[in-house]
């Protein structure tokens, strides 16, 4: 139901009136039509697995015509499937048909370095669950694409975006690192940056790293196939694996894993979305760092993500003091940035303060956010977005 009412200019109280629904996408056909990709890319050796994207009426029927040895297809799913060794373009034609008619469609399997050689469809799970990803979850998602009919138009991917990597402090001060899959399949690991092997150790629990690291993990699976090589440079600074309090508030939808994401030795990339970064908008980052013990420092740094067309920008100054006790701070460092300007570059900034060798337990590191968006900008006047990731101390 669709409601409109009367224009307040006229000193009339509002009013609301039915008015009829209607649809304007019309009935999809109950023949056959192919709703896919004309061409697929794929690795030598790695598996293929691609249901035929058909809309109509079931029950449907599938056949191909020159299916490449190594494939298979279920005619009644319409899952082809298999893996193909030999480099080439494998040409052959996709038939669907049902009572009340029959497609063919013209289909190319690429079997080289490329990949997504269509940009495929599918649906991500960052924003529905952030970082409580499960296999249910996934799995529910998996089969709303089938029985909601968004498989037969294409969907093919669910994509679980973070959370399977979760580093986490342990009381030792080294980071715990839990890696796993949906299926529980084994997941192999390295922490010198080279490519993990079935030989390589597997990651049981959790693994506690206690220094600089680059941790790089695969699942390899009993039928043979390898998932995505994940890699992650992990640095220790004084400040690694610390407690943190946040004195100011971040923004509700950029809090992610909170004030530990500043101290975890994770960094962030170009995408502020991902969950190593913090953001705040109209407060800015103060953040306490008990370094648990007296501990001698004289540098302190951190990480800004900028995207000046989301309204996100640099940091417009930057503090450093220290304390005894938590409670009575001094400063050491002090930096003030200028606005930023329309031509200076997105990406990612860093900040290093240098000060004279200090011994303190307790540090505050403030970062000014840009709390009003220059002249130059179509949001000039209001709070900007401030992203800060890994506050080290040295």
């Amino acid at each position: 139901m669709l409601l409109s009412r009367t224009d307040l200019r006229l000193g009339a109280f509002p009013k609301w009136k039915n008015i009829p629904k209607y649809i304007l996408t019309p009935p999809a056909p109950a023949t056959p039509r192919y709703n896919g990709p004309l061409v697929y890319g794929v690795r030598p050796g790695s598996p293929v697995i691609f249901r035929i994207p058909v809309s109509g009426e079931r029950p449907m029927k599938f056949s191909v015509n020159n299916l490449p040895e190594g494939l298979t297809l279920d005619a009644a799913k319409g899952v082809i499937s298999g893996s193909i060794r030999e480099r080439g373009d494998y040409e052959m034609t996709i038939v669907a048909e049902n009572a009340k008619g029959k497609t063919e469609q013209p289909f190319t399997i690429k079997v080289g370095d490329k990949i997504a050689l269509t940009p495929p469809m599918g649906w991500n799970s960052w924003n529905c669950w952030g970082l409580s990803v499960s296999q249910e979850k996934v799995m529910s998602s998996a089969r709303a694409l089938i029985e909601k009919g968004l498989a037969d138009y294409g969907y093919s991917y669910i994509n679980v975006d973070d959370a399977w990597e979760a580093p986490q402090r342990n009381a030792d001060g080294t980071i715990a690192v839990t890696a796993s899959t949906i299926d529980d399949a084994p997941v192999h690991y390295t922490l010198d940056g080279s490519q993990p092997t079935a030989d390589s150790p597997v990651i049981e629990d959790t693994i506690a790293i206690s220094s600089d690291a680059v941790l790089r993990t695969v699942a390899l699976r009993e039928n043979g196939a390898v998932s995505r090589t994940t890699t992650d440079a992990i640095h220790f600074s004084k400040a690694t694996a610390k407690p943190v309090k946040l004195l100011q508030a971040s923004h509700p939808s950029y809090t992610f894993d909170g004030a530990s994401t500043l101290a975890d030795g994770l960094t962030g990339d170009r995408n502020y979305k991902t969950g190593r970064w913090i953001g705040f908008c109209g407060t800015d980052l103060e953040a306490v760092i008990d370094l648990g013990a007296p501990t001698e420092i004289s540098s302190a740094g951190f990480r800004t993500c900028v995207e000046k067309g989301d309204w996100i920008f640099d940091s417009r100054g930057a503090t450093v003091l220290v304390s005894d006790d938590g409670t009575q701070f001094r400063e050491v460092a002090a930096e003030t940035s200028p606005a930023m300007k329309s031509n200076d570059g997105n990406g990612v900034y860093t900040h290093t303060l240098k000060f004279d060798p200090v011994t303190c337990r307790y540090v505050k590191v403030l970062v000014l956010s840009e709390h009003s968006i220059p002249e130059w900008h179509g949001a000039k006047g209001y709070p900007g977005f401030l992203f800060v990731d890994e506050i080290t101390l040295d």
